[in-house]
């Protein structure tokens, strides 16, 4: 479905809309009891996450009696402003943060207004994301407790900022799982593996043995293919 959004939340004398993608899913919904299930779409279409995501969706809407709500980001899918000139540099500046919660506050209103289900007023949002869409759910519980009642936040690195975290934080990390699991000779051969690879990047009477080596379709034809 689509709702209509304001493009700039922000300036009143901007009356420019655009078309904002959205899921509703009623399969499970249970109006006596059961709340909100809102997922803060990241950085794709809105049904790539929605087939993905069963455990919101499927599982905990079943044993909630939940509503669901799949909300896509402005300028992906099919939620572009001022398409076919989205990606146009003077209209990236609509592409923030801010604007896409004031979308999903907005549209969180819209449903909460729907006239069949009264009820819907009173019921309880919980946010749900991974990665980018995680760090949504958590800023916009932490911005606007008024409208979310909670959040379930995947792989939210919230304070993953320049400057704030160490930025080879996630590497050591990635590194303790790979010898937690694979021992220190699999941490090795991935190290070395890399390496390798490095060093083939500019040498293509190699190439063929990357493209065997990785089973790829083709074989390599520039640098950054490797």
């Amino acid at each position: 479905m689509n709702i209509t959004m304001p493009v700039d939340h922000f300036n009143a004398s901007n009356h420019d809309t655009y078309d904002m993608r959205y899921i509703i899913d009623w399969s499970f919904y249970n109006a006596s009891h059961g709340p909100i299930l809102f997922y803060a779409g990241n950085e794709g279409a809105i049904w790539n996450f929605y087939n993905n995501t069963g455990f919101m969706a499927e599982t905990l809407a079943k044993e909630m009696g939940a509503l669901v709500v799949f909300a896509e980001h402005r300028f992906y899918g099919t939620s572009l402003p001022y398409y076919p000139n989205t990606f146009n540099t003077s209209n990236l500046r609509f592409l923030s943060v801010e604007q896409v919660m004031r979308d999903f506050i907005h549209l969180q209103d819209f449903l909460k207004s729907n006239a069949s289900n009264p009820e819907l007023n009173k019921k309880a949002t919980i946010l749900f994301g991974g990665s980018y869409g995680g760090m949504l759910a958590s800023w916009m519980r932490m911005k606007y407790p008024q409208h979310f009642q909670g959040a379930l936040a995947s792989s939210a690195p919230i304070l993953w900022f320049k400057g704030k975290i160490d930025p080879n934080a996630y590497t050591r990390v990635a590194s303790d799982v790979i010898k937690s699991q694979g021992g220190q000779d699999c941490y090795d051969y991935i190290g070395r593996g890399f390496y390798d690879l490095q060093n083939v990047m500019y040498d293509s009477s190699k190439w063929e043995s990357v493209k065997n080596i990785f089973n790829l379709c083709d074989v390599p034809t520039k640098p950054a293919d490797i």
